[in-house]
């Protein structure tokens, strides 16, 4: 339960931001999505972390978010080669395609924050 609000903030996050620096300051949505994940990985880590998984050992702060940022690349490479495919080559709209993305990377990520990262 904590996790799906987690991902309803996440998905709040960074599709705000991703609206914003697409449509408001003009920026092409490709680098649009890299900046809301980078927003969104911040908000993420600090929720998860101390909301989710009650994790309050600052001892392990800094490995956990070393081994967040990992995972994180590796989410924002997949999704950005998946924005591509859905905006670019399939013609879905940006916001539609960023949906469906989060939705499919939510479930491995969860799976692996749980297993190895705030453990």
């Amino acid at each position: 339960m904590k996790f799906s609000l987690t991902g309803l903030i996440a998905i709040f996050v960074l599709l705000t931001s991703l609206f914003f620096f697409t449509e408001i300051i003009g920026i092409w949505y490709l680098f649009s999505v890299v900046l809301a994940n980078i927003c969104t990985l911040i908000v993420n880590f600090l929720v998860q972390k101390y909301f989710v998984f009650s994790n309050y050992d600052t001892n392990v702060a800094r490995k956990q978010f070393i081994w967040f940022i990992v995972l994180s690349v590796g989410y924002l490479i997949v999704n950005t080669l998946l924005m591509y495919l859905w905006v670019t080559v399939i013609k879905w709209p940006y916001l539609y395609a960023q949906t469906l993305n989060v939705i499919l990377l939510a479930m491995i990520t969860f799976y692996i924050n749980r297993k190895y990262i705030f453990v």
